[in-house]
């Protein structure tokens, strides 16, 4: 009797086990989106691709758009990150609309050009076991990337819902 009892102890913990890691190993899915650039930056002799992303936050309606980023493969060509600072563009908050009580068209422009923030992107893992880390001055960002076609989508800890667009370089000879 003591057998058996032990023996269906280390069978439901075997079989626990086994799901346990088939659960984990199922989660880390592939993101084509992201694994097509690394790709690219591996053969490529450019060795950047260049990504736009836009930011838009609930219940705020406040928004982020940069178009300038470069980003390179991270050693071991397991994520891209950025090559430089990607100045980045938030909408103006004293921005009004013409029919707004308060009145108006604000001095500055839906977006304030005058100061943008300055984003570096820190990873984007090539699959969904990591987050895509992104960080500026007054704070870092973290979110669970999905690939929508060849964009990559994700909401952050904040609140912001992140959409990112890459794009191979033009190549002139």
């Amino acid at each position: 009797m003591f057998i058996y009892k032990c023996a269906k102890v280390m069978y439901t913990a075997l079989a626990c086990s086994s799901l346990l890691l088939a659960t984990n190993n199922a989660s880390a899915a592939n993101l084509p989106c992201v694994q097509r650039w690394v790709n690219w930056n591996s053969t490529s002799g450019i060795k950047f691709i260049s990504f736009s992303l836009v930011a838009l936050h609930s219940p705020s309606n406040i928004a982020a758009y940069s178009s300038t980023g470069k980003l390179v493969n991270c050693p071991g060509n397991q994520c891209l990150k950025s090559q430089y600072w990607v100045e980045t563009l938030i909408s103006d908050r004293s921005f009004t609309h013409p029919n707004s009580p308060v009145g108006g068209f604000g001095f500055n422009q839906p977006f304030d050009v005058d100061r943008p923030i300055l984003i570096w992107v820190d990873s984007i893992p090539n699959d969904s076991a990591g987050k895509v880390r992104m960080h500026q001055a007054q704070g870092s960002y973290a979110f669970t990337p999905r690939c929508v076609g060849n964009m990559l989508v994700g909401d952050d800890q904040y609140g912001n819902h992140w959409t990112m667009g890459f794009k191979i370089p033009d190549i002139k000879l």
